[in-house]
């Protein structure tokens, strides 16, 4: 109970103190956006942005992939209808280490549209851990955007993860069926506790400081050992 209060006593203020964080709702909902037209140019030709991140792994992919078809029966090469849309998401999201691209914006853009559905996840253990991994690369990118991402990291627990995990509780009452939480729920859970912990109560200092309006300032210094 501690922990969870002292969680959101840390966001607020934060929140605060640094008005113009790059990150939120918003400006999250238009890197997904941006994504995915520049995934459709790349399933059609190859070109834009995202072609940096291709490999001979990737064009193998490609040339086997499926797609949804029109009415005529003709496949329809963009992301809405690729199937295995993850598998694609995985690969271009690894290589920009792989291809030693740094573009954190377009990085972040990838994970914001594969954490966007569980249908694209595929499962709510994948669905967690994308979702934790997005945020994580949203705090590593950007200071001011920890409150952001803390928080919707918490909203994505406590209406996803223990929704499904209460219905699985109450199948198991119900029915007897075995319950294994760390099937449900994967490596999510261990990795969003490391990020709280590596972000929020790894603080090594808090200075408040005035600034000319005379609106405080906090100034965190984080340990990321």
């Amino acid at each position: 109970m501690f922990r969870k209060a002292l969680l959101a006593a840390m966001i607020g203020a934060i929140s605060l103190a640094h008005a113009t964080a790059r990150w939120n709702a918003e400006t999250l909902a238009a890197a997904r956006q941006q994504a995915e037209m520049e995934l459709n140019q790349f399933l059609k030709d190859g070109s834009g942005p995202l072609a940096r991140l291709n490999d001979s792994d990737i064009a193998r992919w490609l040339q086997s992939a499926e797609f949804g078809k029109d009415d005529n029966g003709n496949p329809v090469k963009d992301f809405a209808h690729l199937k295995k849309r993850k598998a694609l998401l995985d690969t271009l999201i690894g290589n920009f280490d792989k291809n030693d691209v740094d573009d954190p914006y377009r990085e972040i853009a990838l994970k914001a549209l594969r954490a966007s559905s569980l249908e694209i996840s595929q499962s709510l253990a994948n669905y967690y851990e994308d979702t934790v991994a997005l945020y994580g690369r949203i705090m590593l990118n950007d200071d001011e955007s920890i409150p952001f991402a803390l928080k919707s990291l918490e909203d994505f627990e406590r209406t996803v993860v223990n929704e499904a995990l209460a219905k699985a509780k109450d199948v198991h009452e119900k029915y007897g069926l075995p319950l294994d939480e760390s099937q449900i729920v994967g490596d999510g859970k261990e990795k969003a506790q490391y990020l709280r912990d590596k972000y929020v109560f790894r603080l090594k200092d808090v200075d408040v400081k005035k600034e000319h309006n005379d609106k405080p300032q906090i100034c965190l210094e984080f340990s990321y050992s």
